[in-house]
């Protein structure tokens, strides 16, 4: 397996911020930080060759919703401002960063029905997601707990329901 497959996207650099160096980095929407923020120490982005280069991070920080950061030895705006508007990346071995599953992109099933996923929430209790059947007219909710989910099959993107007789 190659780096680049082991990399997580982690987001866009929008901005510089301040004249020390700093880049300002606005999260992806699909990834929701869930270790700590300081254990990253490299960086990387891709370069005009798409290879990936990397950076040794030196301070990193929230600030709002979005990521400061520092990298060792970029010591002004100047030597930051190239960064601007680049996607960054990161090697998350200590997995301090995890991708958020788009469940409007996943296919259901029920007793050999087909469906799709209308609209999806979590209400504080579990995740749950609003189905609409092939065969029905009206859409339903479905909380995503082993009652309900049969299979979970990520790889290609499918809900098998069971027991959603009593949820129409």
């Amino acid at each position: 397996m190659n780096l680049e497959n082991k990399m997580i996207h982690i987001g866009t650099v929008v901005n510089t911020f301040g004249t020390k160096g700093f880049i300002k980095l606005v999260f992806a929407k699909d990834i929701k930080l869930v270790g700590d923020i300081n254990l990253i120490k490299v960086i990387f982005y891709k370069n005009h060759n798409s290879s990936l280069i990397p950076l040794r991070v030196e301070k990193i920080e929230f600030k709002g919703l979005t990521l400061l950061i520092k990298f060792l030895d970029l010591n002004s705006i100047n030597d930051v401002v190239k960064f601007k508007n680049l996607e960054l990346y990161i090697n998350d071995e200590f997995k301090i960063l995890e991708k958020e599953i788009d469940w409007l992109q996943f296919e259901v099933t029920f007793n050999n029905q087909k469906g799709e996923i209308t609209d999806f929430m979590n209400n504080g209790a579990q995740n749950l997601i609003k189905i609409k059947l092939v065969s029905e007219q009206k859409a339903f909710w479905v909380p995503m707990v082993d009652v309900y989910v049969k299979e979970l099959i990520l790889e290609n993107k499918t809900i098998v329901l069971q027991n959603v007789e009593g949820l129409k």
